[in-house]
C-alpha cells in the first residue's frame, strides 16, 4: 500500500516541467510570430525573454531535483516545488502579457484591462447617458479672447485661423477642436512655436498638456520657463506650472539605464511640473495623454471648475521618432485615431510638431490637420537667399 507521505512526491514527479515550459515557450514564440508579422512591437519581443527566462530557470530547478532525488531526498523535493511554482508563475506571465497585447491591440491602450472590456464599457456607456453632463463632455470652447491671443502670437495668420474656426461651427450645439499640424528642421524652432502658444493658453488660466517622444520634456519647459519669466516678471512661476501636465514618452523608448533621465524628471517636479512617464509604445504614448487628462481633471475639480472643461493646448512632440522602435503603420494609426477623437472632444487646440519625417506621413498629418505650417520651407529659403548674397568666388579653394 502507498503511504500518505509518498503522494506530495508522487505528484511532483508526475509534472514535466522541462516539457511544458518549452512547450509554453513555443506558445509565445508562435504568438509573437502572429503579432508582430507585420509590425515591429517591441513589447511582444520583451515578453518572449521574460518568458524564455522564467521556462530556464524552471526547468533548471526541476533537473537538480531529478539529479539529486536518489542522494538528497529532502533539497530534491524542495527544488521540484520551486520548479513548479516558477513554470506557474510563468504561465500567469503569459496570460497577463496575452492580455496586455490584445488590450493595445483593439483598444490601444496600455492600461485599464479591466474597464477596457466590451461588457464594462457598455455599463458605462448606459451610465453616461442617463446622468447629467460631466466635466469631460462640458467644454466651453477656445473663446474669442484666447483665440485673438493665438491669431496675434502664431505662425498662422488670422484669416487662416478664423477660417479653420468657421468650418467648425454648428448649430447642434457641438463643439469641435482645432487641431493643428507643423514640420520644423530643429527642436529649437519647435520651442519656439509651441512656447508661444503655451503662453497664450497659461495667460488666459488654462491647461497645457505636453508629450514629448523624440527628447527629454525638460528641454521645452526649461526654455518655457525662460521666456515666461522674461515676459511675466509680475507672475508666480509656480502658480503657473501647475496648469502644466508632461508626458515622457522619450525616456522609455530611448533612456535606457542612463541614471541622468530619472535626475531631470525630479527636476520637472522641483519646477512644479508634474511628469507622467509613458510605457514604450504609441499605446503608451496614447495612455499617458488620457492620465495626463485625468489629472487636469482632478485639479480642475480642486480648484473649482469641475463642472465645465476650460481649453486645453494639447502637444505632441515628434511621435515619429517612436517608429524607430515600432512601425509606420502604428504611427498612422496613431495619426487616424489622435487628431479626429480630440476634435470631437472640443476645447482643445491639438498641436503635433515632426522634424525628421518622410512626405508620405507628414501628408497623412496634413490632410488630418485644421492648420498646417512646414517651418522646415522657411529655413531652406534662407540658406538659399544666404547662398546668393554671397560675393563671387567666395568658395573657391585658394
Amino acid at each position: 500500500m502507498t503511504s500518505v507521505s509518498s503522494n506530495p512526491l508522487s505528484t511532483l514527479d508526475a509534472i514535466d516541467v522541462p516539457t511544458g515550459g518549452l512547450a509554453l515557450l513555443a506558445f509565445v514564440m508562435a504568438l509573437y510570430a502572429l503579432a508582430a508579422r507585420e509590425q515591429k512591437t517591441p513589447y511582444i519581443i520583451n515578453s518572449v525573454y521574460s518568458t524564455a527566462f522564467v521556462v530556464l530557470l524552471a526547468i533548471s530547478f526541476s533537473i537538480i531535483g531529478k539529479v539529486l532525488n536518489s542522494s538528497y531526498p529532502l533539497p530534491a523535493r524542495i527544488s521540484k516545488i520551486l520548479a513548479l511554482v516558477v513554470f506557474a508563475f510563468g504561465i500567469v506571465n503569459v496570460l497577463f502579457r496575452v492580455w496586455h497585447i490584445r488590450n493595445r491591440k483593439l483598444n490601444f491602450r496600455d492600461d485599464r484591462l479591466f474597464s477596457s472590456l466590451k461588457m464594462v464599457r457598455s455599463v458605462k456607456h448606459f451610465w453616461r447617458r442617463i446622468r447629467p453632463r460631466t466635466y469631460e463632455h462640458n467644454t466651453i470652447g477656445l473663446g474669442e479672447p484666447l483665440l485673438k491671443s493665438i491669431m496675434n502670437r502664431s505662425v498662422w495668420s488670422e484669416t487662416q485661423i478664423r477660417s479653420a474656426v468657421d468650418r467648425k461651427k454648428n448649430n447642434d450645439g457641438i463643439e469641435l477642436s482645432l487641431s493643428a499640424g507643423c514640420q520644423v528642421s530643429t527642436f529649437a524652432k519647435a520651442d519656439e512655436l509651441i512656447a508661444e502658444l503655451a503662453q497664450c493658453f497659461l495667460e488666459h488660466e488654462c491647461w497645457v498638456q505636453y508629450a514629448s517622444c523624440a527628447r527629454h520634456p525638460i528641454e521645452f519647459i526649461l526654455h518655457l520657463k525662460k521666456v515666461w519669466l522674461a515676459n511675466h516678471e509680475d507672475q508666480d512661476w509656480k502658480k503657473v506650472s501647475s496648469r502644466i501636465i508632461v508626458a515622457d514618452v522619450y525616456t522609455p523608448h530611448f533612456g535606457f539605464t542612463d541614471s541622468i533621465h530619472d535626475e531631470v524628471t525630479a527636476t520637472l517636479t522641483n519646477l512644479g511640473v508634474e511628469c507622467i512617464t509613458a510605457k514604450a509604445s504609441y499605446a503608451g504614448l496614447h495612455s499617458a495623454a488620457a492620465r495626463a487628462f485625468n489629472i487636469i481633471r482632478a485639479r480642475a475639480k480642486k480648484q473649482g471648475e469641475s463642472k465645465v472643461r476650460l481649453p486645453t493646448l494639447v502637444i505632441y512632440d515628434g511621435p515619429h521618432a517612436l517608429v524607430e522602435l515600432e512601425s509606420l503603420e502604428q504611427y498612422r494609426i496613431f495619426i487616424r485615431h489622435l487628431i479626429p477623437s480630440e476634435r470631437l472632444w472640443g476645447g482643445m487646440f491639438t498641436v503635433v510638431v515632426e522634424s525628421a519625417i518622410s512626405h508620405a506621413d507628414i501628408a497623412l498629418l496634413r490632410s488630418y490637420a485644421d492648420l498646417f505650417a512646414d517651418l522646415s520651407e522657411d529655413d531652406k529659403e534662407r540658406q538659399v537667399s544666404h547662398k546668393d548674397m554671397e560675393p563671387p568666388g567666395n568658395n573657391r579653394v585658394p
